[in-house]
């Protein structure tokens, strides 16, 4: 079980990360009644194509958010709640990590939800939750906060945004290729542009 102290020590990046990741959420909000007036219109095109928009223009602005999170991770914990806190900058470099694949989830999910697939979004809801609360049970003796931040990024990414992406991909015949193409590529060129940019700053 986490102490008082390694709770505190969590649920600062936690909220951190949260903040972060409702402003991406909020952009991937826009486009629910789009998807669901395509989907009654019967255009699977368009909703193909406002779907790697979305996911493409969500995962930049989380990312854009979250490169400078990470850069500062340790002193701006430090200035903001003081230099005990110092140490929750690693936990928030996984959380952030986590949100990242959020987002991916968060956008497939939007599309499967405004499209009919209900139930197939709460079976992976269920065995998501069902593998963080495993996972957090499993490493946090060990290794405490850190092991429940990455109980949650591996939770996430392997069964939250894999079969949630992965779902949208085969219901709108989307390929891998086309997919890393569309989204993927044209934000890592940004993103490392912004990482080496505070790399030399720091």
């Amino acid at each position: 079980a986490l102490t008082l102290n390694a709770v505190a020590l969590y649920a600062a990046p936690m909220r951190i990360t949260e903040q972060l990741f409702a402003l991406s959420k909020q952009l991937i909000n826009v486009f629910s009644p789009l998807f669901a007036e395509w989907n009654g219109e019967r255009s699977p095109e368009r909703i193909r194509n406002a779907y790697l928009s979305c996911t493409r223009y969500a995962l930049a602005l989380m990312s854009a958010l979250i490169i400078p999170a990470v850069a500062f991770s340790r002193i701006g914990l430090s200035l903001w709640l003081g230099e005990q806190f110092a140490a929750s900058g690693s936990i928030l470099c996984v959380l952030l990590a986590a949100a990242l694949f959020r987002v991916l989830q968060e956008s497939s999910a939007n599309v499967l939800a405004m499209t009919g697939q209900h139930s197939f979004m709460a079976r992976v809801a269920v065995a998501g939750a069902a593998a963080n609360v495993s996972l957090s049970l499993a490493l946090v003796g060990a290794y405490g906060a850190m092991g429940v931040a990455v109980a949650t990024l591996a939770s996430v990414a392997t069964i939250g945004c894999f079969l949630a992406t992965r779902q949208v991909c085969r219901t709108f015949e989307i390929s891998a290729s086309a997919f890393f193409r569309s989204v993927a590529f044209p934000t890592f060129a940004p993103c490392a542009a912004q990482a080496a940019s505070l790399w030399l700053l720091i």
